[in-house]
């Protein structure tokens, strides 16, 4: 699930993401490494993190639904 949510997101984004809550990075860090300034780096871990939930949720109620009740 978190694969096809991370899939949906921009290139930017997922990097981001990776950098920072996968590798352990510093915001510093991710925007040195992506040379872009650390405002930049935190609005696309927020952007990505509330993206990537919504995507989850989605499938997960999608799933949901195709499941019968027994």
């Amino acid at each position: 699930m978190l694969a096809a949510a991370l899939r949906s997101l921009p290139e930017n984004q997922v990097r981001a993401l990776v950098l920072h809550d996968g590798a352990g990075h510093s915001i510093s860090e991710v925007a040195t490494e992506m040379k872009v300034p650390e405002g930049t780096v935190k609005s696309w871990l927020s952007r990505g993190r509330a993206a990537a939930a919504k995507a989850m949720n989605s499938s997960e109620s999608t799933a949901k639904e195709g499941h019968a009740s027994y």
